[in-house]
């Protein structure tokens, strides 16, 4: 638990614990969202209506088939990779 103090000088303690199951959960059930759209069979092509040059970068589509057949600990591991959050914003 961590303490903050209004002005007031009262202090409240906030459960950080139950934050943080809460903030991970979200972020698992929404990657597991993204993953399962990415399993889609015509993927590639939906993205191409959105980012025309997919189809010409051969570096994010192997990211994406990564993605496709290991998973959200893939997505977690890529999660920093700047073309492939632009592309799935």
């Amino acid at each position: 638990m961590h303490s903050m103090t209004l002005n007031t000088g009262i202090y409240f303690y906030i459960p950080v614990v139950v934050l943080t199951i809460s903030y991970l959960s979200f972020f698992s059930a929404y990657n597991e969202k993204v993953v399962a759209f990415l399993r889609q069979p015509n993927v590639i092509d939906a993205l191409k209506e959105k980012h025309a040059t997919i189809t010409s970068n051969q570096s994010l589509k192997n990211k994406i088939n990564l993605i496709r057949s290991e998973g959200v600990e893939t997505l977690d591991r890529l999660s920093s990779d700047v073309e492939l959050i632009i592309l799935l914003r």
